[in-house]
């Protein structure tokens, strides 16, 4: 089969099978591909399915995040500016917004793998896998409406580098209800104040904060769409399973579930955007916290987040400059 009919037939069985992305159908095939596989007798499979990634939660790194894609570009796209009013936000209020901490998501799979493996010693190997849904919509859930709310508060106290203007911060109120044609006619806004400022930015040869600014913009796109405003709640009922079978003296070392009594998600939210504010915009300055002051840049908790090369901070008169004649056109136009 071609290259070209491959792709006609996997778009066919996307809309057969109500799949919305071929990352999500890819992993299903997968996942039957380990169930149907026979591997020797007495073997034990185990299948982990976590939710959306995000940073660490705790040691040694926390709010410790690597790339733009997922949620982290979600929340960049956020801070820059991407969404174009309250019409621009493609979710509903009552989304569920399953985050999971990287950590809890490692945490679940090396703890997964230790039951398996001691399972198929005493063999008592099962024909199908056990399933483990690394997610919180269960024990932790987060709507839309709290996290606008959370990511608004941290980002208006502690501005990026860079934002479009004549933006503001949106949140939602409790009845968001999104049309297709309301997020796509937001998007188009974005689209051209984003092709304008880039430009600009190329031009005082800040090509690297343009081109992040690009890649945070491709995954906004990706995400806020219309056809992920569905909310699952999975259980884990699995997983505390796994956590009962945990020596109780370890427990506190191995949290497989992520819970409220860990940490609040707002906690985690002002963590998750001091990673990516360090990390991703490299943004060296204190962060400011809410009610608290000052938090020590890099730090929170005690502990330290690692700095990787992403993104370079322009300086001051460039930035102006560009924010300058960025204001001219938009006037103009």
């Amino acid at each position: 089969m071609s290259v070209h009919s491959s792709g006609r037939y996997a778009s066919v069985l996307l809309q057969e099978l109500k799949f919305t992305s071929t990352y999500a159908f890819g992993k299903n095939l997968t996942e039957q591909l380990v169930n149907d596989t026979f591997i020797r007798p007495g073997v034990v499979k185990a299948i982990v399915r976590p939710s959306l990634i995000s940073a660490i939660a705790g040691a040694p790194h926390p709010g410790w995040v690597s790339g733009y894609a997922g949620s982290a570009g979600y929340c960049m796209a956020y801070a820059f500016g991407f969404f174009q009013g309250v019409s621009g936000v493609a979710y509903s209020s009552d989304y569920i917004c399953d985050l999971i901490p990287c950590d809890t998501v490692a945490m679940m799979i090396i703890a997964a793998t230790a039951e398996a493996v001691q399972r198929s010693s005493r063999g008592s190997g099962a024909v199908k896998a056990t399933i483990y849904h690394a997610c919180a919509s269960e024990s932790h859930p987060y709507t839309l409406t709290q996290g606008l709310s959370d990511l608004q508060s941290f980002w208006a106290l502690n501005p990026p580098p860079l934002k479009l203007p004549a933006t503001g911060y949106v949140q939602v109120g409790p009845h968001h209800k999104p049309t297709a044609r309301s997020v796509q006619k937001a998007r188009q806004r974005a689209v051209i104040k984003l092709h304008l400022l880039c430009g600009l930015l190329r031009c005082t040869d800040r090509s690297k904060i343009a081109t992040a600014l690009e890649k945070s913009f491709e995954a906004f796109t990706v995400q806020n769409t219309k056809a992920y405003d569905h909310s699952f709640v999975c259980s884990v009922d699995n997983g505390r399973a796994l956590l009962a079978a945990i020596p109780e003296e370890e427990k506190a070392a191995w949290p497989v579930i992520w819970e409220p009594s860990q940490m609040s998600y707002s906690e985690y939210m002002w963590l998750f955007q001091t990673g990516i504010r360090q990390l991703l915009m490299k943004q060296k300055d204190d962060v400011l916290m809410p009610g608290s002051g000052l938090a020590p840049c890099g730090s929170y908790g005690g502990a330290r987040l690692l700095p990787t090369k992403y993104f370079a901070v322009p300086d001051a008169l460039a930035l102006a400059s560009a924010a300058v004649l960025f204001s001219v056109l938009c006037m103009l136009w």
